[in-house]
This record gives C-alpha cells, sequence and structure tokens, in this order.
C-alpha cells in the first residue's frame, strides 16, 4: 500500500531563500529567484484521500497558508510540488531535487545527446516516483513540437517518445519500468 499525503513547506527566514517570503510566483519567476527545498521548512504533513486533487487540497488549507508557501503532494508514491500564490497554486519543476550519485541529467541539463535521437535536448520538467527522479527531455529546436523523451537521472531511456510530457500513458510506462 502507498501513501498519500501532503506537506506545506513555509520560507525559512534564516536562508538565503527569505527573500521569497510573501513574494508572489509572477515576481519571483521575474526576479529568477531559485525556489528549492533548501530555503524551506515543512510546517506540516496530513494524508489525503487518493482521489483527492491539488485544487481541492488548496481549498481546504487555504486559510492556514501564505503566499511563498509550498504545497508538495505524495500520491501513490509520485511528488509533485506547488507555490501558493493568491490565485491559484502554481506547479513547480525542481523543487526537491534527489542528489543521485553519478547522475547525467538534472533540471537544467541543456545541450544533452540523446543515443538515437538527433540534435541536442534539454530537461524541461522533472518528476519524483518511488523515490526516482525522471526527466521530460524536449528537442532544443523544436521544442514541444517534437515529441518527448523520458530519462532518468544516469541518462537511461525509461520511455522513446512521449507526446504531452507527464501524461497519464507517460506514468504509467514510468511505474511499468520501475
Amino acid at each position: 500500500m502507498k501513501l498519500n499525503q501532503f506537506a506545506v513547506y513555509r520560507v525559512d527566514q534564516n536562508t538565503e531563500g527569505k527573500v521569497l517570503w510573501h513574494l508572489p510566483y509572477q515576481e519571483a519567476s521575474r526576479q529568477n529567484v531559485p525556489i528549492c527545498v533548501e530555503y524551506y521548512r515543512q510546517m506540516s504533513i496530513q494524508s489525503m484521500q487518493e482521489t483527492e486533487k491539488v485544487m481541492d487540497i488548496w481549498k481546504r488549507i487555504k486559510s492556514e497558508c501564505e503566499i511563498s508557501d509550498v504545497l508538495v503532494l505524495n500520491k501513490n508514491g509520485e511528488i509533485s510540488c506547488y507555490y501558493l500564490d493568491e490565485v491559484v497554486p502554481q506547479y513547480l519543476v525542481g523543487f526537491i531535487r534527489l542528489n543521485t550519485s553519478g547522475a547525467l541529467v538534472a533540471i537544467d541539463t541543456k545541450n544533452y545527446q540523446i543515443d538515437g535521437k538527433k540534435g541536442n535536448w534539454a530537461a524541461a520538467d522533472t518528476v519524483i516516483i518511488d523515490g526516482k527522479q525522471f526527466y521530460l527531455m524536449e528537442h532544443q529546436e523544436y521544442g514541444n513540437q517534437a515529441r518527448g523523451v523520458i530519462l532518468d537521472a544516469y541518462g537511461k531511456t525509461i520511455v522513446d517518445e512521449c507526446k504531452q510530457g507527464f501524461d497519464e500513458e507517460t506514468r504509467q510506462k514510468i511505474h511499468e519500468y520501475i
């Protein structure tokens, strides 16, 4: 049985991340301020129903949260993160990064060569499933007009072609691989 839970993280005022305190997502993006777990501390952790979505949880806990908090969902072993803003939670890429020894791919990877694929590839999104990090690679010239490729942190191709990023079909293929 897999755990279904969520945690709320708040900016730690004793880190360089204190500039994020109450900063709306668009402003943090504009200022290019990194939003990473090292700048936060966990405030709470609660269980959630398997059918709950991020908006359901946000509506339930909104009165307890502040702008710049991060909501981390662990749904059946799959981790997703959201920056809590005034209007709607914003999906975050790379909030939690696993430090895998010998990793070749990270969220900031660019100009990556994939065996059997032409051109340069860049990491566009990431997901953590069962404690393993996977990366959606997009062609640097064609972007999302070309089919993406899913790699693990070591550069192994997990899904050779995916239509729409980490859609349900792609996630199922990753679960089958694991």
